[in-house]
């Protein structure tokens, strides 16, 4: 059974923004599954890295979007995704120097994370689109 499911309570209405999530609960569940199935260190890495290449084009895909609509709450978002990435870049680092028992604290912070700021913060702008019309 699949730990990390989309559910379409967390839908935006924006396709783009959604399917872009979906993706990453995607890759959620392969980084889980490699775990799960103690998967070499290389092969995590690699999962690891593609997650995190795919977060920042999907934070970039979403601010541009939030800033062609004129989104109010656009530079906090941008703000919470830099701290995102940074975090990310943090535990990748960590990733090098202890393959074995980061990648468990990567998967939690990154679902943990991700789940928060969906239901939070994507909501908030898929509310405000709502009153735009």
């Amino acid at each position: 059974m699949p730990r990390y499911m989309w559910s379409s309570e967390w839908e935006t209405g924006e396709e783009a923004i959604d399917s872009q999530h979906r993706a990453l609960f995607q890759q959620m569940e392969k980084l889980a599954d490699a775990l799960m199935n103690d998967q070499p260190a290389v092969g995590t890495e690699r999962l690891l890295t593609q997650l995190n290449e795919h977060l920042g084009a999907h934070f970039q895909d979403e601010e541009e979007r939030m800033a062609a609509t004129g989104y109010p709450g656009l530079l906090r978002h941008r703000s919470l995704h830099g701290e995102m990435l940074e975090r990310v870049k943090v535990l990748l680092a960590a990733f090098h120097k202890d393959p074995e028992g980061t990648p468990r604290e990567v998967l939690n912070f990154l679902a943990t994370w991700h789940l928060k700021h969906i239901a939070q913060e994507d909501k908030g702008f898929a509310d405000y689109l709502k009153t735009q019309g």
